[in-house]
């Protein structure tokens, strides 16, 4: 239907290393509920890549998100951690969510992937792949995001 989320997650192998990525896509004019979550998303995402850091608990990271949807009144539609390490499989270490224990180490490659998902409506989920460095991140994935 014009204006709900189409979501679409994909993955690449490249050297034997996967790749992994997740936009939120909509036809047509986006209802105003797809922009108020896709602009939380955004803001989920951006904090959780701002408390990225080598030495940082991952805990942290998804912390750092969900803050930002628990302020917002809608951490209730968060149902998945953040993130998860990325490299010769889809998933490994290190895991990216509120009970993980693993702490980041520069070097890791993470996802940073923030979704809000309502029953019987939808959602919105933006993921991006980064490099831990020792004082931050760096964005590795190359696809621009849409602005709603």
């Amino acid at each position: 239907t014009e204006g709900e989320p189409v979501i679409i997650d994909m993955g690449a192998k490249a050297d034997g290393y996967c790749g992994d990525l997740t936009r939120t896509l909509w036809i047509g004019q986006p209802s105003a509920q797809l922009v108020t979550m896709y602009r939380l998303v955004g803001e989920a995402q951006a904090a959780a890549v701002s408390a990225i850091r080598g030495g940082a608990p991952a805990s942290a990271i998804d912390r750092a998100a969900d803050d930002v949807c628990d302020a917002a009144g809608m951490g209730h539609y968060v149902i998945h951690g953040v993130g998860h390490g990325l490299g010769l499989r889809i998933h490994e270490a290190p895991s990216v969510g509120r009970l993980s224990q693993d702490m980041l180490q520069p070097g890791h490659v993470i996802t940073i992937e923030p979704g809000l998902y309502i029953p019987e409506w939808g959602g919105v989920r933006i993921e991006d792949v980064l490099l831990v460095t020792e004082h931050a991140s760096r964005n590795l994935t190359g696809a621009p995001k849409l602005s709603p």
